[in-house]
């Protein structure tokens, strides 16, 4: 069995959520990580070793989010362990409950990420998932910034053929309808945002492994969320 199929057969499973769906299912038309997440899971089998892996934001899906996938993944196709971060305890103390099967081979960290990863003394990272500072697409650059300083904080700890991913990019030219609530959630406002370049959780990331001789393996598809995946050439 080749590793694409092997990774594409274990994706199957997880094809009909709005994380993973492949493009042509047009089941979501506004996100697109399917072949960005083929890639990674490709990457983790041909490391053909435990896998290292940081996750930067936990998620707290079941069955959907990342979180579950990736602990999934690890612990029943390569080995190894996942340590997810968030600086938020209560999503953390859920994500322990929803992903309790994987429990063994992931460590739940609650923490701000940039601190954490400062002093991580832990074994080389071979795969860095960064997703934590929610974008906010009036207001973008704290996010931008603070997934720049997570890379910073710990390039030193990266494996020699790392795969870094981050989540939530748009690529110009397009538009968005963005939404948001009041405090108390009684109401919800939206506001329609022409993006004139790109923008998004992983942009200065991008820019600053390019700068260090990184390759980007991801697509940048006008009108979708994209992911942006690097890889050390």
């Amino acid at each position: 069995m080749n590793i694409k199929f092997k990774a594409e057969t274990f994706l199957e499973k997880y094809k009909n959520n709005e994380l993973l769906c492949p493009e042509d299912t047009q089941l979501y038309h506004d996100s697109y990580r399917y072949e960005s997440w083929l890639f990674m899971i490709e990457k983790m089998y041909q490391i053909e070793r435990p896998i290292c892996m940081v996750e930067t934001g936990t998620s707290i899906a079941k069955e959907t989010g990342s979180t579950y996938i990736l602990g999934d993944f690890i612990k029943n196709h390569v080995g190894g362990k996942l340590i997810t971060i968030d600086i938020d305890e209560n999503r953390i103390e859920s994500c322990k409950e929803q992903t309790k099967e994987f429990s063994d081979v992931i460590e739940y960290i609650h923490s701000d990420s940039v601190e954490y990863l400062k002093n991580y003394k832990g074994q080389n990272i071979d795969i860095l998932h960064q997703d934590s500072y929610d974008l906010n697409l009036q207001k973008p650059w704290p996010s931008m910034h603070h997934h720049l300083k997570e890379i910073v904080a710990i390039y030193k700890k990266l494996s020699w053929d790392a795969l870094v991913i981050v989540d939530d990019n748009w690529f110009a030219p397009m538009w968005v309808d963005w939404f948001w609530y009041d405090s108390d959630l009684s109401k919800s406002s939206r506001k329609r945002i022409e993006i004139t370049e790109d923008i998004g959780k992983g942009i200065y990331v991008k820019f600053f492994l390019e700068n260090l001789g990184w390759k980007c393996m991801s697509k940048n598809i006008p009108g979708k969320l994209n992911n942006i995946i690097m890889v050390r050439q």
